[in-house]
């Protein structure tokens, strides 16, 4: 009964053996012979973790382990262990796959490293190896059973999902808030993440009333994280977009350092204003004409571009020639002007002007605007020493008697042959000249007017 017993553990003892070369694990057992099992282990590999695409070195304990109930010392002569290359690991070229070890007895206790490569498309978790041992009893040699390895595929998938700012578009000289949203799509957690937005140089911000660095301790997958700042935009700034570099560092589960090194565009504009003004203008009557000068300047911060200027048209005013002009880029602080000439038709005049633009962004504006144009009476002209302009009936008076001055005093200059007694005769000739028209007038004059007028056609 004790001798059946015994050999049915005998033989259980061999069934968990053969079973045993079938189980993944960290080391296993190989019956290299009736007498003799050899334990393979994996100790370590070099780097620790390894991942897709890596090269490393992998250490293997061999042990030699009697197997008989005798303790009789057992020896294999011509030991070798060969590593079987199955995907993902192969060996790097030039590495031997069979270690030569002689004879190794019961006990003895050997190294093996074997220096590999992880295949790029490795899944991540445990991937198996297996090896081969030989010996003079059996050349063909017995395979062990799969040996675990574990393949972590480094996941650094941080990525910013969104860049806003309040206001949308950034003015100089006025305080935002930026918000710069990351989020952890990786299966791991990051640690120690430290935000840097590089102000200053060609960048025209600055943090307000805070660093322009911000750090947060733990980001869990699936997760997202704002790092928010108050921002000013130099009051100096142009209008424009503008390129920030933006640094983010952070450290996987395992202690790894990484730098993502990427940038963002930020709006600056500013609000447009501009300056109407009437420069220059001639004096003005109702129904006289002249010239007018318009002046645009641009008190804003940034450059207008592709400027135009109009003058519409009214029931105050005749536009006389061309009413738009092309005034082209007008930079800010700067100022451009256009003449146009006027035929005033009222006592009040309003011009109607309007004025198409582009910004800094190609953004098109029309704006209108009305500047009152002064007009007055022949007393004011009079009383303000104005020179009257534009065709009215006292200009053309005045040159009348300059013209009569000038015929007189040429007569009293032919009679006296001297300046001054032609210049007494001619004035005192003009003065006679309003009496002389009156006398005209005379009944007994205009009676003869008739025979006059005959013979003067008939002269004719």
């Amino acid at each position: 009964m004790v001798k059946l017993l015994i050999k049915k553990g005998v033989v259980l003892l061999l069934m968990f053996v053969l079973l045993m070369q079938f189980v993944s694990a960290d080391s296993v057992l190989v019956r290299a012979d009736t007498t003799t099992d050899i334990r393979i282990e994996v100790l370590r590999t070099n780097p620790s973790p390894i991942g897709p695409g890596d090269e490393f070195d992998l250490w293997i304990a061999i042990e030699s382990q009697g197997g008989n109930s005798l303790n009789i010392m057992d020896e294999l002569e011509d030991f070798e262990l060969e590593l079987v290359e199955a995907f993902p690991f192969s060996l790097v070229p030039g590495e031997d796959a069979i270690k030569e070890y002689g004879t190794l007895k019961e006990g003895d206790y050997v190294l093996a490293k074997y220096s590999l490569v992880v295949d790029e498309d490795a899944y991540e978790g445990e991937n198996h190896i297996s090896f081969i041992v030989r010996h003079e009893g059996n050349s063909l040699g017995v395979e062990s059973a799969a040996l675990g390895i574990d393949v972590q595929v480094v996941d650094t998938n941080l990525d910013i999902i969104s860049v806003d700012t309040d206001p949308d578009n950034l003015e100089p000289g006025k305080v935002a808030e930026l918000e710069i949203t990351v989020k952890n799509n990786a299966y791991s957690s990051f640690r120690n993440l430290e935000a840097k937005v590089e102000t200053g140089g060609s960048v025209p911000i600055v943090p307000y009333q805070m660093t322009n660095q911000q750090s947060l301790r733990q980001l869990n997958a699936d997760e997202a994280y704002i790092f928010s700042y108050f921002i000013i935009v130099d009051e100096s700034a142009s209008a424009g977009v503008y390129e920030v570099p933006f640094t983010l560092s952070y450290e996987d589960d395992l202690g790894n350092e990484y730098t993502m090194n990427q940038s963002f565009g930020l709006l600056v504009s500013s609000t447009t204003d501009l300056d109407f003004n009437l420069e220059e203008f001639d004096t003005f009557r109702k129904g006289s004409k002249g010239d007018v000068v318009v002046s645009i300047s641009n008190t804003g911060a940034s450059e207008l571009k592709f400027m135009s200027l109009s003058v519409l048209e009214s029931e105050d005013y005749v536009v006389l020639g061309s009413s738009k002009e092309y005034l082209g880029n007008v930079d800010s602080d700067d100022f451009e002007t256009s003449t146009f000439e006027i035929y005033a038709l009222d006592n009040e005049v309003e011009l109607e002007l309007e004025v198409s633009y582009k910004d800094a962004f190609n953004e098109e504006y029309t704006e209108s605007v009305n500047l009152s144009l002064p007009i007055y009476s022949e007393e004011e002209i009079a009383m303000y020493g104005l020179s009257s302009n534009g065709g009215g009936y006292g200009n053309m008076g005045v040159y009348l008697i300059l013209i009569l001055f000038v015929y007189f005093a040429f007569k009293g200059w032919r009679k006296e042959k001297k300046l001054d007694k032609a210049l007494k005769f001619g004035l005192l000739e003009l003065i006679k000249l309003p009496f002389r028209i009156l006398f005209l007038f005379r009944w007994k004059n205009v009676r003869k007017w008739p025979r006059k007028i005959q013979a003067f056609f008939k002269s004719i």
